[in-house]
């Protein structure tokens, strides 16, 4: 099943209390690519990143869908 990377967008933190994770960690999952809840964007020579989480995919994730197919 594919899950619709569209609606709902909530914070890092937001999502890291949902997953019971440290906010930090959270971030770092996902840019490395292990955490498929949102976006992680980087604008070329930004230092900065900027990340869109979707609740309906934190949701999905929590209930052991497959988010990579």
């Amino acid at each position: 099943m594919k899950v619709n990377c569209t609606g709902d967008h909530i914070s890092v933190s937001e999502a890291a209390e949902m997953l019971s994770m440290n906010p930090q960690r959270e971030r770092v999952l996902m840019q490395r690519g292990k955490l498929p809840i949102g976006i992680v964007d980087r604008s070329e020579g930004d230092k900065s990143y900027t990340y869109y989480i979707y609740r309906g995919r934190v949701t999905a994730f929590l209930n052991g869908l497959d988010l990579n197919s």
